[in-house]
């Protein structure tokens, strides 16, 4: 959107082995040193992020900028489902998400970077199958992502400079106003040549 502000959607798929505090369809083996549920989980999470370009805010906007931190927010719909290989086949549960993320961009060349991205999510407890589907808030749990990965700049890359631009703006209406001037002193010398040689 502009040098500090970025917007994209996505989709996350993660499969994750957690602890709930009661069993569910999907797992309902006890932890006795936690007293908690052992659970395998696949989810998918379709979001939207809104990103804040730190570095670029606070020194400046450069393309050549080897690392860009670059914290979002993002919203989304998260779904949860289970698998034979889990033998939880079936089990399912489903919740809007939200939360914050830190991505960390390396710069490689002018097109490509290399990004370790890391997100924070929280959902409804729903995501673990348990209670009332009807229940909008039942408690809330965490999820924790990281992936890294390259990204690829394509087509035209970076941002005009509003100071530069403006700058040179301004150095041209200068020079114009300037030869505007040059034109009319030339005027005047040779309308006063002019009278001179009438006059003699």
């Amino acid at each position: 959107i502009l040098p500090d502000l970025g917007f994209r959607i996505g989709y996350q798929c993660i499969t994750s082995a957690l602890l709930s505090k009661s069993a569910s369809p999907f797992g309902s083996t006890l932890n006795e040193d936690k007293l908690m549920y052992n659970q395998k989980i696949n989810f998918a999470y379709v979001h939207a992020d809104l990103l804040w370009d730190f570095t670029n805010t606070v020194w400046g906007y450069k393309p050549t900028r080897v690392y860009s931190c670059i914290p979002y927010g993002h919203l989304g719909y998260f779904h949860s489902y289970g698998s034979e290989t889990f033998n939880n086949k079936g089990a399912k549960g489903q919740s809007f998400a939200g939360g914050l993320g830190l991505l960390n961009k390396f710069r490689i060349s002018n097109i490509t970077n290399f990004i370790l991205d890391i997100r924070g999510i929280l959902a409804s407890d729903r995501i673990h199958g348990h209670g009332n589907p009807d229940t909008f808030y039942q408690g809330c749990s965490g999820v924790l992502s990281i992936a890294a990965g390259l990204s690829f700049n394509l087509g035209k890359n970076g941002f005009l400079n509003q100071a530069a631009v403006a700058g040179a703006a301004s150095a041209g209406a200068a020079a114009a106003a300037s030869s505007a001037l040059s034109q009319a002193d030339k005027a005047a010398a040779e309308k006063a040549a002019k009278v001179a040689g009438e006059c003699n």
